[in-house]
């Protein structure tokens, strides 16, 4: 079985399980940083993460099946002082909208959500 982690561990990653596969691929990419997968080819260049976006990662016409949205802000993940309030938003958006993107029609997209009783969350659902 490969164990990998989604995020580093001891910045409060998460093992990986799955079992080793000529069908599958893994890719661990921060989604913060698929500029180009969300439609933006450039960013200024007075960004403070300016040089740490990326090309396009995921072709156009790949299409999946299956697609999980789970990745969520840890308390113990570091981050910039201008990215602590919407942190939670900027994880989340990016990967339901990378995950429409690619997703084949009639397939299944799993979201994980936590504080449900939170009115952006709650948007999320309509």
């Amino acid at each position: 079985m490969q164990r990998h982690s989604a995020y580093l561990l001891q910045q409060g990653g998460h093992k990986v399980l799955l079992r080793r596969d000529w069908r599958v691929r893994m890719k661990f990419v921060d989604v913060m940083i698929l500029a180009e997968d969300m439609g933006t080819a450039s960013m200024p260049a007075d960004h403070e993460d300016c040089d740490n976006f990326l090309p396009r990662q995921i072709p156009r016409h790949h299409l999946f099946g299956l697609v999980f949205c789970d990745g969520q802000v840890l308390r113990t993940h570091n981050r910039p002082e201008y990215r602590e309030q919407r942190e939670a938003r900027r994880l989340l958006l990016p990967q339901i909208a990378i995950g429409i993107e690619h997703i084949k029609s009639g397939g299944t997209m799993i979201v994980l959500l936590h504080k449900l009783d939170r009115w952006e969350i709650a948007l999320v659902h309509f």
